[in-house]
């Protein structure tokens, strides 16, 4: 497998501060949307959760994750060099999908990058990858059973009920559209090779009719706000993420 990997940016302690670390950073979560649409079936026992994988081009998330893993490093250690990777390897992103909801996922493509970094200083390696979970969101004081949700997308549904605030006059409204990040950032001793720390993200926000007034939930939202949007969750998540790793 052939490495695409493509050296973005290097900040470099100066003067006579000692750098403890130097850290390279990949990203593997901006390469396509998950959208995940449940439709009221009749009669059936089948789910009516529908799956659709949308490639995305633009780099725009996998960018986004990068600057935020780079703001939190130079917040958490100032003498630290930190050195970001872009491209997109198909045989990484291979080996992401094989692995996707495993409990080695992060060191199995740990092992697939490692050997095939360019050669750099670095000491540390901070991988940003999809995470896989079925984990129920939350709207209100209820839980929506999605079914499994991995990487960056959104959920649909037409038909949750929500309530209104506990005592308002207000009624409840109908329609979800939740924006999901679903990822994992790990740290990599690249002595070792070994992932020495990970913190994975289940991520989501919830958008309702009431809120929006619009009359389907995927159009509650412009596609300029839904990219605004999941890419201020992804800057969030990965900053509080990459404080929490370097931080224990």
């Amino acid at each position: 497998m052939r490495a695409i990997l493509v050296a973005l940016a290097m900040l470099v302690a100066t003067g006579a501060e000692a750098v403890e670390r130097t850290y390279a950073v990949m990203s593997l979560v901006g390469d396509g949307l998950l959208i995940v649409q449940y439709r009221v079936k009749t009669g059936s026992t089948l789910s009516g959760r529908q799956r659709q994988a949308v490639p995305v081009a633009d780099p725009v998330f996998d960018r986004t994750a990068l600057l935020a893993v780079e703001a939190a490093v130079k917040r958490a250690q100032p003498k630290a060099e930190v050195v970001l990777f872009g491209g997109r390897d198909p045989g990484l992103l291979e080996v992401q999908a094989k692995s996707l909801g495993s409990a080695g996922s992060a060191q199995a493509i740990a092992d697939a990058l490692v050997p095939r970094l360019p050669k750099t200083a670095a000491t540390h390696l901070i991988i940003v990858t999809k995470a896989q979970s079925a984990t129920a969101l939350r709207v209100d004081q209820s839980v929506v059973d999605t079914g499994p949700l991995e990487g960056l997308g959104f959920y649909v549904d037409p038909s949750i009920v929500t309530r209104p605030p506990e005592g308002s006059a207000a009624a409840g409204s109908q329609g979800l559209l939740a924006p999901f990040a679903y990822i994992d950032v790990a740290l990599v001793d690249l002595a070792t090779g070994r992932v020495v720390a990970e913190r994975p993200v289940y991520a989501s926000y919830s958008y309702t009719e009431s809120q929006t007034g619009s009359l389907t939930p995927w159009d509650s939202l412009s596609s300029q706000e839904k990219m605004r949007i999941l890419t201020k969750l992804i800057g969030d998540e990965v900053d509080k993420a990459v404080g929490a790793l370097l931080g224990s």
